[in-house]
């Protein structure tokens, strides 16, 4: 239910949900709640969430990623940095993101960043085309680790 209210940015009632929930909320449902706070401008609440994802869980890097991400977002990039810097200090990094397609029996990985395809080219333009569609179609992408 989270993750639904999210994608349809009802960042609010997502979070009265959390709230109301008969169960304590893990990590899973506040990452899933800040992801939709930075997707849908909720930068405020979703820096908050961080912050408290960060004081229970000190050594998982995707809540600093997290909140990497939502200084960005806000343009505070003296903040960003800080928190990059942080995670250097406690020896995280960021890990790149993977994608594997299985075409012919054989199956290719892509991680982000890396160009070294034969066909890079021609991958990178199919997928701009894509974006192009999804997105005329109302798809919002909702990544937790940008």
């Amino acid at each position: 239910m989270v993750d639904l209210f999210s994608r349809a940015g009802l960042v609010k009632e997502a979070l009265e949900f959390v709230n109301k929930m008969p169960i304590d909320p893990n990590p899973i449902i506040w990452r899933t709640l800040t992801a939709a706070c930075r997707l849908h401008g909720e930068l405020s609440l979703g820096e908050t969430l961080t912050k408290q994802l960060i004081e229970n869980e000190p050594f998982d890097e995707s809540n600093y990623v997290l909140l990497s991400n939502i200084y960005g977002k806000m343009c505070n990039w003296q903040k960003k940095t800080t928190v990059r810097n942080m995670m250097g200090e406690k020896g995280m990094r960021k890990i790149p993101g993977r994608s594997m397609i299985e075409v012919g029996n054989k199956i290719y990985e892509f991680m982000a960043g890396d160009t070294t395809h034969d066909l890079y080219k021609e991958i990178h333009d199919m997928i701009e085309e894509m974006n192009i569609k999804i997105k005329m179609g109302g798809y919002a992408s909702q990544t937790f680790l940008d």
